[in-house]
């Protein structure tokens, strides 16, 4: 995962080079630097999701509907698609739960210079607890699985 991270980070600075963006990367400063972290922390937020839906793909092997299904939560729910404050209250509050919905909050907040550091605070909170979370779902469904015989053609 870190590798793919740095190659990303890598790809991300040829890009700039290339487009000729170096300079609005430059002048914009420590709101870039902010902006990598917070898209790190997406990442990574993105990799814990497949983690957790990797082990349950192992143990009930056809999880594509519910996958579709998944993609339009994150979407609907994460401030992307919709506006947080559109939202009734019960789901904005799950809206919360969700990492993606703080990076998006932070992105935002930067790139109209005004850094929110409890919002960039909460999404590490979430980030971490979402990768703690991903590690115990998959190694539960990988023992499920390993019980249930599931893993013999893996």
């Amino acid at each position: 995962m870190a590798f793919n991270i740095v190659k990303a980070l890598i790809s991300f600075l040829i890009v700039i080079i290339l487009f000729g963006f170096w300079n609005d990367f430059i002048n914009i400063g420590f709101g870039n630097i902010l902006i990598m972290i917070v898209i790190t922390f997406t990442v990574f937020c993105f990799y814990i999701l497949g983690l957790m839906f990797g082990g349950y793909a192992l143990f009930y092997k056809r999880i594509q509907a519910f996958l579709g299904i998944i993609t339009y939560v994150l979407l609907f729910f994460t401030n992307i698609t919709t506006p947080i404050d559109a939202l009734p209250a019960y789901i904005r509050t799950f809206s919360y739960m969700i990492p993606i919905t703080w990076a998006t909050k932070v992105i935002e907040n930067i790139t109209m210079n005004n850094i929110v550091w409890s919002d960039l605070g909460m999404l590490v909170v979430t980030s971490v607890i979402y990768g703690i979370l991903g590690v115990v779902v998959f190694r539960y469904y990988i023992e499920k699985a390993k019980d249930r015989g599931n893993l013999g053609h893996y």
